[in-house]
């Protein structure tokens, strides 16, 4: 488990934006699905996650925890975890959460 900041990515607006994200592709030339996320480096040495795993985003304010399938990359700047949100930026999700590798999703 490690504390991470959370930002979202892939909406159309997404100031930042790339071609193959606005396409809906993922690092490993997979398609994005909508439960996708994308981790810097730091972040899948802190969780030791590998790609296609899921992992759970858990933000400790009473919003309910998220399940995410890590199918594509951040840059790295800090340990992050971006959601992609291909439907729009959600405003009410916190900067940070605590993100769990999980062994399977119910």
């Amino acid at each position: 488990m490690a504390r991470l900041l959370v930002t979202q990515y892939g909406w159309k607006e997404d100031p930042y934006g790339d071609t193959l994200t606005r396409e809906g592709w993922g690092a490993w030339g997979n398609k994005l699905t909508i439960d996708a996320c994308a981790l810097t480096d730091s972040a899948v040495e802190l969780i030791r996650a590998k790609p296609m795993d899921w992992i759970k985003v858990d933000f400790k304010d009473g919003t309910a925890p998220l399940a995410r399938q890590y199918q594509d990359r951040a840059p790295e700047k800090e340990p992050r975890c971006d959601l992609y949100m291909p439907e729009g930026f959600n405003k009410r999700f916190p900067d940070y959460a605590e993100v769990t590798l999980v062994e399977s999703v119910s």
